[in-house]
């Protein structure tokens, strides 16, 4: 290896190709072995396919209908996985795994630029292997793009505030702006509020607010509205009830009402955080305090620190505030966590100091505890499929409980870097069957049913949802479905829509079509399909499937 530089010892090459190797393996691996999952996966596969179909990238639409929820960013990323490896589950999770590795990379070029290379490495492998940040990585969601851009919006700023005047910082800072302006585009206005709200803290906590006036702002601002401004001009010429639904209603009443209906308990976050750090959590604390006595020390040489420190808590606090509170909130928190752990295990691992020490046992104990906790979680939480869900459990379970016993043998010997990598290498080869398992935890998918409607149903057939909209089914299919006596999260489309009774039927509608001379099949739950089917005693119904939770029937033989 001597003769090949790039792969010297301290190499930034070799240490991005081990993490590439690592990540990718976690992230990776069995990524396409599970169907979609209800409704989130399903509604952020649609969107993107229904842009490819209709060849139209700035209205992002559900069923035909306008869906104006969310920026276009995301929507994009996977047209183009779409359009790369074509219409599959591996396909439209490449995007989430991909940013997942991203987002670790940055982790560790920022880690290592702040303090060390050991720092940078260790905090790239917690951030991949944090149970949350993981699975997030493995799932079709909006918020692993949005955590892994406003991270290196907020990594470029702070390497950018100790560069030398110059060229490098202007890239920088061009760099902050930019990522910040495509947080923008991809879950709105918090991709300003965020960076400018933990710079101003910092800036506070410093009393020094020079820093505005050495990072090249006019351009930089230029950059981020050249990125930010075109979509949302274009939309709302082309659409004028864009700007109250999307700025008023998504941005502003979701988080200080509770008009969303996802209103959850101040305190909330926290179990979330702690759990969804495992196996890092027993390092947190010690982390934070390591953390906090630098900064009483001397402010001004632990400066960045400070800035991890505000990052973390700031959007914790933002969000335990918020009316509205899903779990993947919290996800940007974990990057500048996972530096700080990061930081305090490179200057203490190899002193076999007593926190640490602990640390690592309490790790293995957690990892014991919790494989116990799926265990019993499986004997009082009744699921419609429990066999295959036991196997999958069984084999996480398995390997966190080596994970555990490789840790406490590295303990014993005193190889902390051992039982470094045991927590790594469990961590990250428990996620897919972890991952595989979600759907028998969350009910029945709908592909079996899609599958029988790909082949029974001809181009001339209707399909309709009854009272319940299955957003996977379109993906499935490939096409659109008819939706009646249903609106929830379309509505706001449908009433801004002219052509939406094309799509969208009420009880009447649907019994005239159900009567008519054409082939119609409905899908619906079983109680739903039962009492359509006891109110019309005089049409006909051929059952076709009926799982424990959906009905699949026929008007035509």
């Amino acid at each position: 290896m001597q003769h090949f530089p790039i792969f010297q010892k301290n190499s930034w090459t070799l240490d991005i190709l081990i993490l590439l190797v690592l990540i990718s393996t976690f992230y990776f691996l069995f990524l396409g072995a599970r169907p979609l999952l209800a409704p989130d996966e399903g509604r952020y596969a649609e969107i993107p396919r229904e842009m490819i179909v209709n060849h139209d990238y700035i209205t992002p639409r559900i069923n035909t209908i306008k869906y104006f929820e969310k920026p276009p960013l995301y929507y994009w990323i996977e047209a183009d996985a779409i359009k790369t490896f074509g219409l599959n589950e591996w396909s439209l999770r490449f995007p989430s795994a991909l940013m997942g590795i991203l987002g670790c990379l940055f982790i560790y070029a920022t880690g290592r630029k702040l303090f060390d290379r050991r720092t940078g490495f260790f905090a790239s492998l917690i951030l991949a292997t944090s149970l949350l940040y993981a699975l997030l990585a493995r799932i079709i969601t909006i918020d692993m793009t949005l955590c892994t851009l406003l991270s290196g919006s907020l990594l470029a700023f702070l390497l950018g505030t100790r560069s030398p005047h110059g060229l490098q910082r202007r890239f920088l800072i061009w760099l902050a702006f930019g990522c910040a302006a495509l947080t923008v585009m991809t879950k709105g206005l918090i991709g300003i509020v965020f960076p400018c709200m933990i710079v101003g803290i910092w800036m506070l906590c410093l009393r020094d607010f020079r820093y505005l006036r050495k990072h090249y702002l006019l351009s930089a601002i230029i950059i981020f509205l050249i990125i930010a401004l075109p979509w949302h001009i274009l939309i709302q010429l082309k659409h004028t009830e864009f700007f109250n639904y999307y700025i008023i209603n998504q941005q502003f009443l979701r988080y200080f009402t509770k008009t969303a209906g996802r209103y959850k308990p101040f305190w909330t976050f926290i179990p979330i955080l702690l759990l969804g750090l495992f196996p890092w959590t027993a390092f947190l604390f010690q982390a934070l305090k390591n953390s906090i006595k630098h900064i009483q020390k001397k402010l001004t040489n632990h400066k960045e620190i400070l800035f991890l420190i505000i990052w973390a808590f700031s959007i914790f606090i933002f969000f335990s505030f918020s009316k509205s509170k899903l779990p993947t909130y919290i996800l940007p928190v974990f990057p500048p966590l996972a530096l700080l752990i990061g930081h305090y295990l490179s200057n203490r691992i190899q002193n076999s100091s007593k926190d640490i020490l602990i640390a690592f046992i309490l790790s293995a104990i957690f990892a014991i505890l919790l494989s116990i906790a799926l265990i019993l979680a499986l004997i009082f939480y009744p699921v419609v499929h429990p066999k295959p869900l036991l196997f999958y459990i069984l084999i996480y379970d398995a390997i966190l409980l080596i994970g555990a016993l490789c840790v406490l043998i590295a303990y014993h010997r005193k190889k902390l870097i051992l039982a470094f990598g045991a927590l790594v290498i469990s961590s990250g080869l428990s996620l897919p069957p972890l991952s595989i398992s979600i759907p028998y935890v969350m009910g029945e998918s709908i592909k079996p049913i899609a599958k029988i409607l790909i082949q029974q149903s001809k181009p001339t057939d209707k399909i309709v949802c009854y009272k319940h909209y299955y957003q996977d089914l379109p993906v499935y299919l490939n096409q659109t479905v008819l939706i009646a006596d249903w609106q929830n999260e379309l509505a706001f489309g449908i009433k801004h829509q002219k052509k939406a009774n094309r799509v969208i039927l009420n009880t009447k509608q649907l019994t005239k079509l159900w009567n008519s001379p054409k082939r119609v099949f409905m899908l619906a739950r079983n109680k739903d399909y039962q009492e359509f089917k006891n109110t019309h005693p005089n049409s006909i119904f051929y059952l076709i499937k009926q799982t424990p939770i959906d009905s699949l029937a026929i008007n035509r033989k």
